[in-house]
């Protein structure tokens, strides 16, 4: 079922089958059909659902309907997805679920002022969520140098959206890793 060379007769046969797992390969495949898609969005078992939403060519009609899904799992699916709108990362920041949220902080689509008011959460994987959004500005990341946990201001260091100067304030650093990364930093960078 996943395959990327089965054709649509084939794909489409196969999204019918009785086991959910073959429904859910199906489902995945980028080569399925959009009409079977739609299909396979309303699927009984959460997973196939899920599974049309991670599709990378899920169409933004289904990923809007995705979004509304009863099964946080399923909504988490549409938050990490790439084709994901704006307005949909607008809709999902109110989800009350971590992993949707963690997906959020995720998406390159997600608005910096969302993006800054997740970095204030007391989650670590939504404020990890942030720090590994490449689209995150540096007006976002600042305040996520003094973050609690110590992975997070390690990650910060090598994060392209921060200066050097931004960098330093960590040389003092209360973790010995983080201080060690930021010297490691600045030796590397002056060695060159």
């Amino acid at each position: 079922a996943s395959p990327s060379d089965l054709s649509p007769a084939l794909l489409a046969y196969l999204a019918k089958d009785s086991y959910h797992w073959v429904r859910l390969w199906v489902a995945r495949n980028a080569e399925m059909p959009i009409n079977e898609l739609t299909v396979l969005a309303k699927d009984e078992h959460m997973d196939v659902r899920r599974a049309v939403a991670r599709n990378p060519k899920c169409p933004k009609n289904l990923l809007k309907q995705l979004a509304h899904d009863d099964v946080s799992w399923v909504r988490a699916a549409v938050a990490y997805q790439e084709n994901a709108s704006v307005d949909l990362m607008m809709k999902l920041q109110d989800d009350d679920d971590e992993d949707v949220l963690c997906g959020v902080a995720n998406n390159v689509h997600t608005p910096q002022t969302v993006l800054q008011r997740l970095a204030q959460s007391h989650n670590d994987d939504i404020r990890r969520g942030v720090i590994l959004n490449p689209h995150a500005t540096r007006k976002t990341l600042l305040p996520l140098l003094h973050d609690p946990y110590y992975l997070h201001r390690l990650l910060l260091v090598s994060n392209k959206a921060l200066f050097d100067e931004d960098r330093w304030t960590m040389h003092d650093d209360s973790d010995f890793s983080v201080r060690f990364i930021v010297f490691r930093w600045f030796a590397r960078k002056f060695m060159k």
